[in-house]
């Protein structure tokens, strides 16, 4: 629907990783609080993800939004990687250490999509794959907020 209204964008995005409103939802908060509690901790072991961090996700967003693009546009990360090697990371990053079990998606009782790469065939500084997660945060940006641009 979005996409019969002309010039709209509609951007698809990988696996952002950053905090979450309520402290427990998305990836890196679930798991966390999960840990935290000493709750248990279930990882899709044939789940792969294009997974970037949020905030370069949000500035890759605002640059799009003000640009002259159109059409359906993708953000890619600069690799696909499993959930697996994302919890190890995040965990390690947190300082923790922790079991956690693993099954297949197809033993989860409810879908998950395998693996999802994203990638754009379109040629420009707007279309480059943003870093992924597992290639260790980044330096927060300034941020000119009435541009979308980084400074």
């Amino acid at each position: 629907m979005v996409l019969t209204r002309p010039a709209s964008l509609v951007i698809r995005v990988g696996l952002p990783i950053g905090p979450s409103p309520n402290g427990r939802t998305g990836h890196q908060d679930w798991l966390r609080y999960r840990i935290q509690r000493n709750l248990p901790v279930t990882i899709v072991h044939d789940e792969y993800r294009s997974v970037v961090w949020a905030s370069d996700l949000a500035l890759r967003v605002m640059r799009l939004a003000t640009s002259i693009e159109n059409g359906i546009r993708h953000v890619a990360a600069s690799r696909v990687i499993s959930r697996v090697d994302l919890a190890n990371y995040l965990l390690t990053r947190f300082g923790q250490s922790a079991n956690y079990s693993c099954e297949s998606r197809y033993e989860r009782t409810a879908p998950h999509l395998g693996r999802v790469e994203l990638r754009s065939r379109f040629k420009g500084e707007l279309f480059q794959p943003l870093r992924s997660v597992l290639d260790g945060p980044r330096e927060a940006p300034e941020f000119d907020t009435d541009l979308g641009n980084t400074v």
